[in-house]
């Protein structure tokens, strides 16, 4: 009697350790299956981390362009001015030759109108002077 408890306590034993190892075996199935889990979900995060780098590197790219652009733009505008302003030298000298050659034009057109108001005088005065003598 006492033979048959003992091999019953230790085939309870027995069952009890085998339950534990499956309990044991399971739970380390489960945390290689979460180890993996957090492998993947890391990876995950390093994809998302490194597609989130070249985003940026890619809006860098975007700004520095614009920047370029921008300034290039400023630059054209600024000679654009410049181009500008010259212009409006230019015709400010156009204007003032004009003036001053239709200025000069006019100051001769009147010494020649004095000279011809001269030269009829001296005529009627010739004319005159031999109706007198006539």
């Amino acid at each position: 009697y006492t033979l048959n408890t003992l091999t019953n306590t230790l085939n309870t034993l027995t069952n009890t350790l085998n339950t534990l190892t499956n309990t044991l075996n399971t739970l380390t199935n489960t945390l290689n299956t979460l180890t993996n889990t957090l492998n993947t979900l890391t990876n995950t995060l390093n994809t998302l981390t490194n597609t989130l780098n070249t985003l940026t590197n890619t809006l860098n790219t975007l700004t520095n362009t614009l920047n370029t652009l921008t300034n290039t733009l400023n630059t054209l505008t600024n000679t654009l001015n410049t181009l500008t302003n010259t212009l409006n030298t230019l015709t400010n000298t156009l204007n003032t030759l004009t003036n001053t050659l239709t200025n000069t034009l006019n100051t001769l057109t009147n010494t020649l109108n004095t000279l011809i108001n001269t030269l009829n005088t001296l005529t009627n005065t010739l004319n005159t002077l031999a109706n007198t003598l006539n």
